[in-house]
C-alpha cells in the first residue's frame, strides 16, 4: 500500500514543476543560475552546490540579482558582473567575474568549504578530489530536481566505489552498514524488507539497477550547453529514475540522518557556532531554509527538559539528536509519512525511538500507534508529559 502510494504521489508531483521566482517569459530558473553563477573563480566544487541550493533556495531581487541565504552562516548574492559575500562574522568578500586568482577569491572559496560542510547532504565526507570532481561533473548536467542531485551525489561519495581506470562510480545497497537494519528482538521474526539496488555514474549516464528483477533506470545529460541544468522539465526516463530514488531514499534515510548527526558533532567540537540547515519545502513559495535556533533545535521541536551545560554555562549549539528533525523533515519534503510501515520498522524497536516519536505530528503519531497496535496487539504508550503536539517543518 505504501509503494502504491508513494509512486501515485511522485507521479502526481512531476506536474508540479519547480518553478522560478523570476518573473519574465524568458527567465527561467536554469536560465538565471548558470548566467548569474558561472564565470566566476569558485571551484567547481563550490559551484555545483551553489547551484543546487539557489535552486531550492535561492532569490532573485527586484534588481534581478541573485540572493542565498544561509542563516546563521552567511549571506551570498550574485550581481551580473560580480557578487557580495557575507560569511558571519568574518567581514565582507567581493569578487568580480573577470578576477582570477586572487586572495579575495582563495579565501571566498575557503570559507564557502566551511559552510557548506556544515549543510546536510552537502559535505564531501573526506572523499577524493579525482572523485568529487567526476561526481559534480556528471551531475552537474543531470536535469533531477535539487534534493535527488544531492541525495545521489551524498550516496556515490560517501558509499560509493571509484573506479578511475573504467571513469565511474558504483554504488551498492549492500555496501551500508548493516547496524540498523536487523529487527532487535529474535521472537518477533518480523522481516524487513530491502530491495537490492545499485547506482552507476558513468561519463555517459546515470544508471540506477533493481537487482532482484533486473529492471534498470537512466537519466543522461541534457542536451543544450549549460553548465548545470535544473529538474525544471522531465522525461520520462528521469520520473523513473526519481521513482528508484525514493525507493533508494527510503532505504537509506536512518543511515543518512545517523551519519550527519556524528559528522556535524565532528564540526561542532572544533567550532565555536554550528548551524545546521534543512531541506524543507515552503508553501508560501518564499525559497527560505529553515535553520536550527541558538540550542541546536529546528522550530516547533519540542526542547528537552535538561540540556547539558558546557563549562561556561551555555547550552552547547549542537547536540547528537539533531539528526532526529533533520530526518523529519526531509521525510515530510518528500511526503513520507514516518508511520508508514515500510519506514517506521527500522525505527520502533531502537533506544531512542521516545525522543523520536516527541516530536511527531498528530497524523504521523496516529500512522505509528496503527502499526505497533497491529504488531504488538496493545500499541505504544505515549509519554505521560507529550502531548499530540503539531510539529510541522514544512
Amino acid at each position: 500500500m505504501f509503494s502504491r502510494t508513494l509512486g501515485f504521489l511522485l507521479l502526481c508531483s512531476l506536474f508540479a514543476l519547480t518553478t522560478s521566482p523570476v518573473k519574465g517569459k524568458d527567465m527561467s530558473l536554469e536560465r538565471v543560475i548558470n548566467r548569474l553563477i558561472s564565470g566566476y573563480d569558485l571551484t567547481t566544487d563550490n559551484q555545483f552546490k551553489l547551484a543546487a541550493f539557489a535552486e531550492m533556495k535561492g532569490m532573485i531581487s527586484e534588481n534581478g540579482a541573485l540572493e542565498l541565504d544561509f542563516g546563521g552562516l552567511g549571506h551570498l548574492t550574485f550581481y551580473e558582473k560580480n557578487l557580495l559575500f557575507k560569511p558571519t562574522g568574518k567581514g565582507v568578500y567581493h569578487l568580480d567575474k573577470k578576477q582570477r586568482g586572487t586572495e579575495g577569491s582563495k579565501m571566498i572559496n575557503a570559507e564557502l568549504d566551511i559552510i557548506f560542510e556544515h549543510i546536510m547532504l552537502l559535505g564531501n565526507h573526506q572523499a577524493s578530489a579525482e572523485k568529487i570532481a567526476f561526481v559534480n561533473e556528471h551531475l552537474a548536467k543531470k536535469n533531477l530536481e535539487p534534493f535527488t542531485k544531492i541525495f545521489v551525489r551524498h550516496i556515490l561519495l560517501k558509499f560509493g566505489d571509484y573506479h578511475p581506470e573504467d571513469q565511474e562510480v558504483v554504488f551498492h545497497t549492500e555496501s551500508l552498514p548493516k547496524n540498523g537494519m536487523m529487527d532487535v528482538d529474535p521472537k518477533r521474526l518480523i522481516k524487513r524488507h530491502t530491495t537490492p539496488l545499485s547506482i552507476r555514474l558513468n561519463e555517459d549516464e546515470l544508471k540506477g539497477f533493481y537487482l532482484d528483477i533486473g529492471g534498470s533506470v537512466f537519466v543522461e545529460d541534457v542536451d543544450r550547453e549549460v553548465f548545470y541544468a535544473t529538474g525544471e522539465a522531465y522525461s520520462y526516463n528521469v520520473a523513473a529514475f526519481k521513482l528508484f530514488a525514493q525507493k533508494l531514499f527510503v532505504q537509506t534515510v536512518q543511515h543518512i540522518s545517523q551519519d550527519e548527526s556524528e559528522r556535524l558533532d565532528k564540526h561542532a567540537r572544533h567550532s565555536e557556532a554550528v548551524v545546521t540547515t534543512v531541506f524543507t519545502a515552503d508553501p508560501t513559495g518564499s525559497r527560505k531554509p529553515t535553520f536550527a535556533d541558538a540550542n541546536g533545535m529546528l522550530p516547533g521541536q519540542p526542547h528537552p527538559a535538561s540540556v547539558p551545560k558546557g563549562s561556561n554555562g551555555i547550552a552547547p549549539l549542537y547536540h547528537k539528536m539533531n539528526w532526529i528533525p533533520m530526518m523529519l523533515s526531509i521525510l515530510r519534503t518528500n511526503e513520507i509519512n514516518i508511520g508508514d510501515s515500510d519506514v517506521i520498522v527500522y525505527f520502533v524497536d531502537e533506544k531512542y525511538f521516545p525522543s523520536l516519536y516527541a516530536q511527531l505530528t498528530n497524523e504521523e503519531k496516529d500512522r505509528v500507534d496503527t502499526f505497533l497496535a497491529d504488531r504488538d496487539q496493545g500499541g505504544y504508550a505515549r509519554p505521560q508529559s507529550t502531548a499530540h503536539t503539531q510539529v510541522r517543518l514544512n
